[in-house]
């Protein structure tokens, strides 16, 4: 999908903005702006795929100091 897609630009990214904005803390503004951006470009890159799984894994898991 790129930038100039109509689907992106009436569909998809107000979405994103709408969801981003409903989200009340940071840790679940990060994890939709993950979701989106593994919806946005599905096949592009599979390593990233699972990077960004395994970050998504790590979101509040780190101890406090």
């Amino acid at each position: 999908m790129v930038f100039s897609n109509l689907f992106f630009l009436y569909f998809f990214f107000p979405l994103n903005l709408i969801c981003y904005f409903f989200a009340k803390d940071l840790k679940t503004k990060n994890l939709v702006m993950l979701i989106f951006s593994l919806f946005f470009m599905p096949g592009a890159n599979r390593s990233m795929f699972f990077c960004w799984s395994l970050s998504a894994l790590q979101i509040g898991c780190l101890p406090s100091e």
